[in-house]
Order: structure tokens, then sequence, then C-alpha cells
């Protein structure tokens, strides 16, 4: 349920944040129900004997959002909306997608050959790149409030200057 909750998420962020690209952002509101049934399968069927994760649809899932913050920087560098592209807060959550994503994808794809001791031998790299894909949040959560504090206060000096000409 965490996968299919967290894919949904993320795409989703990934579906307004991509504008410009039509046909893309159709793609992704087809592929999120397509990955809710896949996920399910998965579950009930038993495609993954391994107990701990979900294997397969979490590597997917690692790999489409992964193409989408590419394709989301690649956008950026084609038409910049803003003179700096670390000053959005986007830019914040994207990456710290990715370095989660990237940090914690083979850990992923091989957790099912790894044995319980194994698994927890290596699930702190995971919980290292939670933490540090939280932070990154928190730097955007900090950019976007500071940017509406200064669009708010635009606003007001706007208005007192029309009150007051």
């Amino acid at each position: 349920l965490f996968t299919i909750v967290e894919f949904t998420c993320f795409s989703l962020f990934f579906y307004y944040t991509l504008s410009k690209l039509l046909l893309l952002r159709k793609t992704i509101l087809i592929i999120i129900p397509l990955f809710t049934i896949f996920c399910s399968a998965n579950l009930f069927l038993q495609f993954d004997k391994y107990d701990n994760l979900d294997t397969i649809p979490v590597t997917f899932q690692a790999i489409f959002i992964m193409s989408l913050c590419i394709i989301f920087f690649f956008e950026q560098i084609r038409n910049p909306n803003d003179l700096f592209i670390y000053s959005t807060s986007e830019f914040w959550i994207v990456t710290g997608i990715l370095i989660f994503l990237a940090g914690t994808f083979f850990i992923f794809i091989y957790s099912s050959s790894l044995t319980g001791e194994e698994f927890e031998q290596y699930w702190p790299i995971n919980n290292i790149f939670n933490t540090i894909k939280n932070l990154i949040f928190g730097i955007a959560v900090l950019i976007h409030g500071n940017k509406q504090k200064k669009n708010k206060k635009e606003l007001l000096d706007y208005q007192s200057i029309l009150e007051n000409p």
C-alpha cells in the first residue's frame, strides 16, 4: 500500500509540475491506475515471494519517477522560469526524490535475493537516504514559505500604494 501511495503522490506532483508536456501528463494519469493494478496483482498473486519488500513494483516505481525527475530538469534547462533554479521549491522536491530513489535503487532491486540478516544490514542505507530526502523536502517547504511571505508583502505594498497615491 505504501508503494502505491508514494508512487501516486510523486506522480501527481510531476503531473502538476510538468505543465507544458501534455502528452506526458496524460501518460502519468494512465500509468497511476495501471501501477495500482500491477501492485495489487503482485501482492495477491505473490509474484514476489520475499516478505520484506515488493521488489518488482518498487523497482518500476524508481525507474519511472527517476525518469520524470530527469524530464523535469531537462524542461527547466530548456525553458527556465526563474533565474536560479535552486530558488524554487520544485527543484528541491525533485532533488530530494531523485537522491532518495537513486540511493536506494540497488537495495530495492537486490532485496529479494538478500537474507533477512543481510536485509537488516543494508536497510540503514534506506533510512539515511529517507532522512536526506526529508531534510531536502524541509528546504523546499522553507523556500515555498518565504516565497509566499514575499508575495503577500508585495501585494500589501501594492494595495497601500493604490489606497494612498
